[in-house]
């Protein structure tokens, strides 16, 4: 009898800790930073999101002086991570611009949504954080991105307008 309690008692603490490994495992990456090399759950960008990528102007600038002029945008120059902005069976997408993209302590981010004819653009901008919100604004959740300059921190935060994330609101503070 003390053994089959026991037993069960660790078969229930084993279900217990694979639940969580697997639920942390599932964990949507809620924050990018220009300071990191690398993407939680990172996904290979299909190539109709690059091609969307290419046509920024400012990567097609940056392609253009290359030498030699580069006419496709190297994938090892972006990270990507999916991501569920409106819902779980949406499969929004995170690019953070990386190597030969990137600034001094910036980056751009890319938000990207699958539609029937390719990619949307839903926000392009530059900083040094993102942060995927918990609040939602016409069912997607709202995005803040904060950057440093000299001595004050700016964060401004992006709300979706049921076509693309647009400005709400903006704060500049000194760093103390």
């Amino acid at each position: 009898m003390k053994i089959t309690v026991a037993l069960l008692f660790l078969a229930g603490l084993f279900q217990t800790i694979s639940g969580q490994v697997s639920t942390q495992a599932r964990a949507e990456q809620m924050h990018f930073s220009a300071e990191d090399e690398t993407v939680k759950r990172p996904i290979v960008l299909p190539d109709q999101a690059l091609e969307v990528i290419e046509k920024d102007p400012d990567v097609a600038e940056v392609l253009k002086n290359e030498n030699p002029p580069l006419r496709k945008l190297p994938r090892s120059w972006l990270m990507a991570s999916e991501i569920h902005l409106d819902g779980p069976d949406e499969k929004d997408i995170v690019v953070v611009a990386a190597g030969h993209l990137m600034g001094a302590n910036v980056t751009t981010f890319w938000i990207l949504r699958p539609t029937d004819h390719g990619f949307a653009v839903l926000l392009t901008a530059p900083a040094h954080d993102l942060y995927i919100k918990g609040t939602r604004s016409n069912g997607y959740r709202d995005i803040e991105m904060a950057a440093a300059a000299a001595a004050r921190v700016s964060t401004v935060t992006f709300r979706f307008d049921g076509n693309r994330y647009t400005k709400y609101r903006q704060n500049s503070e000194d760093i103390r």
